[in-house]
C-alpha cells in the first residue's frame, strides 16, 4: 500500500534576511539598477542582439578540491572581460563533457555596435591569459539577429535572459568550432569593414535545415579606400586643423575657438581633462570637464573677451552637462564615479549629484545627490525649460523635474519611461526626447 507523505515546503524566509550587498553581485548591474529604481522589471520584447557561446575543458569537478575556485576565478575574468564591452554574462553550465558560458551584447543595454563588441570581446577570451593554464579547448560561437528579451520566471524566482534561434546557433557554431572565434553571416556583414574574416567550410547543425555559412575573424584591420575630395583653396587650413586635432586627441583638454568668416581654428584653450559639454552665459564660458578616462571634477570659466581660464569652480566627480536657469544661475549634472577591482566588483563609488553655481561670484549655491553611479543607469542629459524656471533631467525609469528654487531632488518621474536622449523647445516649452523602449 502506497501511503501519503507529508508535504514538507520550503521554510519562507524573511524579506530581510539577505542584504542589498549581498544579493548585487547576482545581478545584472542593469537589472539591479531597474529594480532599485522601484520599476516593476523588464518588459519582454524582440530586439536584435549577439549571442556569444564559449565551451572550456580542463576543470576535474570530480576529482580537483580546487574545482570551484578554478571556475570561479576563470567566471571572473570572463565577466570582466565581457564587461569592458557592455555585454552582460547570463548563463554558466557545467557538464563532464565540458562546460560553456553565455554572455549576450545589446540586452539589457543596447549599442548600434554590439556585433563588433561581440567578435573583440570573443577575440579577447580566446586568449586565455597563462594564469588559467588548466583551461583547455576554448571554442567560441557568435551570432546576431532578433532575440526575445526581458524577464523569465515567477514572481518568486525570475532571471534576464535573451532566448532564440540565433541564440541557439550560436551554441551550434561553438560545437562546430574545431578551435578559436567562429561567426556566422549577419555577424561577418555587420563587422567585415573593421575585421579582417576567413571563410570556412559551412557546417551543418542541428535544428537548421541548410548549412550554415561560417566565418573566423582573424583580428586584421581592414583599410578602407576612400575617395577624397580636395577642398579648392583650403590646403593651409586643412593642415592647421590637422594639427590642432591632433594635439586635442592626445594631449590635454582644450577648447578650440573657430573663425566662421574664414573657417580657421584662431586660436586654443587649455582646460580640463575630457571636456564634454559647455554653455556661455553673459560674457563668460563655463566647460564641464568630464574626466576622459580618468575623473575630473572641475568647471572651467573663460572670459570671451580675452579666451583666458580665468577661474574653476570644483563640483562632483565627471561632470558632464549644464544649463543656465532664469536667474543665470549654472546647473551641472555630475555623473560621479565608480572603480572596479581585477574581478570588475564595485570597490569605490560617489554619488551622482546636481551642483548649482552662482554665476555672479561662483560659489555653490546649493547641490544634492540624485542617485549612485552603479554600473550603467546613472543620471544623464540636463535641460532647463523654456521658461528658465524648471530643470528636467534623465534617469533610468524616466524623466525627473524639478523646480529651481525647490531645494531637493524630486521623488518620481514625471514620464515614467526610458528615454536616451533629452532637450526642451526654448520657445514652446516642448519636451523631446529620444525613445529607449516600450513603456513598461
Amino acid at each position: 500500500m502506497l501511503e501519503p507523505v507529508s508535504p514538507q515546503p520550503w521554510i519562507e524566509l524573511r524579506k530581510d534576511i539577505l542584504t542589498e550587498d549581498q544579493c548585487r553581485p547576482w545581478i545584472l548591474p542593469a537589472v539591479y539598477e531597474q529594480a532599485r529604481s522601484g520599476a516593476r522589471g523588464y518588459l519582454s520584447e524582440f530586439r536584435t542582439a549577439a549571442a556569444l557561446f564559449l565551451s572550456f575543458t580542463g576543470i576535474d569537478y570530480d576529482h580537483d578540491q580546487a574545482a570551484g575556485q578554478k571556475l570561479d576565478q576563470f567566471t571572473r575574468w570572463v565577466q570582466t572581460v565581457v564587461a569592458q564591452y557592455d555585454g552582460s554574462v547570463l548563463q554558466l553550465t557545467m557538464g563532464d563533457k565540458g562546460s560553456y558560458l553565455y554572455a549576450v551584447f545589446g540586452a539589457p543595454i543596447a549599442h548600434n555596435d554590439d556585433a563588433i563588441r561581440a567578435v573583440y570581446a570573443a577575440l579577447a577570451l580566446q586568449d586565455v591569459p597563462a594564469e588559467f593554464n588548466w583551461i583547455k579547448d576554448v571554442k567560441i560561437g557568435v551570432t546576431q539577429g532578433q532575440m526575445r528579451t526581458g524577464t523569465y520566471g515567477g514572481s518568486s524566482r525570475r532571471t534576464y535572459g535573451a532566448q532564440g534561434d540565433k541564440v541557439n546557433l550560436a551554441a551550434r557554431l561553438m560545437q562546430a568550432a574545431e578551435y578559436g572565434v567562429v561567426c556566422d553571416r549577419a555577424i561577418y556583414l555587420a563587422t567585415q569593414a573593421r575585421l579582417g574574416f576567413e571563410q570556412l567550410v559551412p557546417v551543418t547543425v542541428k535544428g537548421v535545415q541548410d548549412p550554415v555559412e561560417i566565418f573566423r575573424p582573424t583580428g586584421e584591420k581592414i583599410r578602407l579606400e576612400r575617395k577624397h575630395v580636395p577642398m579648392v583653396g583650403r590646403l593651409s587650413e586643412q593642415i592647421q586643423i590637422g594639427r590642432f586635432l591632433q594635439t586635442t586627441k592626445h594631449g590635454p583638454g582644450k577648447v578650440l575657438i573657430l573663425d566662421l568668416k574664414t573657417l580657421m581654428i584662431a586660436g586654443e584653450i587649455n582646460v580640463g581633462n575630457g571636456p564634454e559639454n559647455l554653455i556661455r552665459w553673459d560674457d563668460r564660458v563655463y566647460v564641464a570637464n568630464s574626466g576622459g578616462w580618468t575623473v575630473d571634477n572641475k568647471i572651467h570659466v573663460i572670459d570671451i573677451d580675452s579666451d583666458f581660464v580665468i577661474d574653476s569652480v570644483v563640483v562632483g566627480d565627471n561632470p558632464t552637462d549644464l544649463v543656465a536657469d532664469l536667474n543665470g544661475d549654472i546647473w551641472v549634472l555630475c555623473k560621479g564615479k565608480v572603480e572596479y577591482d581585477q574581478y570588475w566588483n564595485i570597490v569605490d563609488e560617489t554619488n551622482s549629484e546636481i551642483y548649482v553655481i552662482d554665476s555672479e561670484d561662483l560659489s555653490i549655491k546649493k547641490s544634492f545627490a540624485i542617485g549612485q553611479t552603479g554600473d550603467f543607469f546613472n543620471p544623464a542629459r540636463l535641460a532647463c525649460s523654456h521658461d528658465g524656471t524648471n530643470i528636467y533631467y534623465l534617469e533610468s525609469d524616466g524623466i525627473y523635474k524639478m523646480g529651481i528654487g525647490d531645494s531637493g531632488p524630486p521623488v518620481s518621474p514625471i514620464i515614467n519611461r526610458s528615454f536616451y536622449g533629452l532637450d526642451v523647445d526654448q520657445k514652446n516649452g516642448t519636451i523631446f526626447c529620444r525613445l529607449c523602449s516600450p513603456p513598461l
